[in-house]
Order: C-alpha cells, then structure tokens, then sequence
C-alpha cells in the first residue's frame, strides 16, 4: 500500500509511483505508534529534565524581592491624611478670623468717632468755644430741586390739528346742505366779506338763500395752510376753495379763501371769512 503525502490518498496497487490526484510521488504510509515529524527536519526529544532545569531557570525568585510591609505603608498613609487635615484646619481659621475682622470693623469705627465727638463736644470744654453752627450737607450726587414748571396754554402743533378739522367740517356741512351744522361754526360776530361785525343770524341769512337755491354743492378745499397766534387761541386759515353748485341756477370757480377763527369753549369758531384771491367763476 502506498500514500499521497500531499492529500493522503492511499493507493492498494503497489505498482503507482505518482498520486492520480495531484501528481505526487507516493511513499508508503507510516506505522501507527511512529510520531509525525515534518520532512527534512530533524526531530527534537524534549527531555524531562531538560524542561524542569529551563523552568526553575526562568521562575524569578520570590525571596529576592523586597515585600513593603503593611505596617509602614499603613503609616504613610496616615501621614499624608493627617498633613491634608492640617491644611484644611489652617485655611478654615484664616477664613473665620478674617470673616470675624470684618464684621467687626464698623462697630469699632462707629466707637472711634463716637469718642472723637465726645471729646470734641462743647460741653466737655466748660463753655470756652461757642457750639458749632449745623451746615447743611448736600450730597454730590443729588440735583438742587427745580422750579415748578408752567405748562403751556396750548399745544401748536395739536391746536393747529384742531383748527385744520373745523374746516374741513365746515365745508362737509355745505355740501350736505345742512345749514344748522353749516352756522354752527361761526361765533356769535363775524366780518363776512367787506362787512364787518355782522351777527351770525345775519350770516345765516344770506347763506340760507345760498342754499335754497342749489339742490347739489358740492365743494373741494385743498392747499390748507394754519396759522397761530402767540396765545395760540386765534388762528387763521388759507385754502384754496373750489365749487360746483347746481340747482335753480348753476354756480361753480376757484378762489383762495381765509377764515379766522377763535377757542371758545373748546371749539374753534368762524369770525372772519372772506376771499384773498379769484381763480375763475362760471
């Protein structure tokens, strides 16, 4: 019987030189209690005593190494905690005695200039220096208080507002044709064109006719401008008035127009009206 020491294969026929599988040469197999040893290399016996010198060569003595004993590290260990106790009780006093200085330091100023006074006082000097005059202190920071302030009569800038709205209703109450609202806004005199003192029951006629001859009015004001006086209870006010009447008769132009106006409780009342300028009438 031979064998493939590549795959193992064991061949019966004496006669094979070569392994069919691989193309190996054949050798015959080894008996069963021979040991495996690898080709070309010579085997090593391994001696027992061999081994038991290499091990007690190798093994470090025990003996030779210096063993710390419990005792002096236990020692050591209760140094370092000791010293670290220290540290912390030193730095906890530092701090309660610096707490306690400082805490205490306002009681003894207030006792050392308690003392100075007491020793600086008139009445310890038997009456030979006249008591001090009090001054009163101001402190730096603090702002001399300030005269009352007088509020002004009236806001220009509001006031103008106010006087801008009176007209603009006024000329709202034309083109609705209510006369009521219309006369509402004159005051109880008026200079009405080249007619001056008029009373409101005079304007009112003339504008009554106004009325009753147009059924439509209507009425445009732009180009507004306010003034104020120096009380800011007068004022006056420019516009450009532009109409188209229709009724019995027609009626439209452009003129620039002026109406003065006064407060009178509150209201801003009508005591002049009259034209600056004509643009065109048809």
């Amino acid at each position: 019987m031979k064998m493939c020491p590549t795959c193992r294969t064991q061949y019966t026929d004496d006669t094979l030189r070569f392994c069919l599988q691989d193309g190996s040469l054949l050798i015959a197999p080894l008996p069963a209690d021979t040991p495996t040893v690898a080709f070309d290399e010579t085997p090593t016996v391994v001696r027992a005593s061999d081994s038991q010198v290499t091990a007690r060569a190798t093994q470090p003595d025990v003996k030779a190494i210096p063993a710390l004993k419990p005792k002096r590290r236990r020692s050591i260990i209760v140094s370092v905690f000791l010293a670290c106790a220290t540290l912390i009780l030193l730095f906890a006093g530092a701090a309660i005695g610096y707490w306690i200085y400082q805490h205490n330091r306002p009681e003894v100023a207030n006792n050392n200039s308690g003392n100075t006074s007491s020793k600086q006082s008139p009445g310890n000097v038997s009456g030979y220096f006249p008591s001090p005059t009090p001054r009163s202190t101001v402190s730096p920071t603090s702002k001399p208080p300030r005269p009352p302030e007088t509020p002004a009569e009236t806001d220009q800038e509001s006031a103008k507002q106010a006087v801008s709205r009176s007209v603009y209703s006024w000329g709202s109450a034309a083109e609705a044709g209510d006369l009521d609202s219309y006369m509402g806004k004159y005051a109880d005199t008026v200079d009405y064109y080249n007619r001056s003192s008029l009373s409101r029951s005079q304007v009112r006629n003339d504008k009554a006719r106004a009325f009753s001859l147009y059924s439509s009015m209507r009425m445009t004001l732009g180009n507004l401008n306010v003034s104020l006086d120096e009380t800011g209870t007068r004022g006056t006010a420019e516009f450009d008035k532009e109409w188209d009447f229709r009724g019995k008769k027609n009626s439209s132009g452009k003129v620039r127009s002026q109406l003065r106006l006064k407060l009178d409780g509150g209201r801003w009342l009508i005591t002049s009206e009259r034209d600056l300028r004509v643009y065109y009438t048809n």
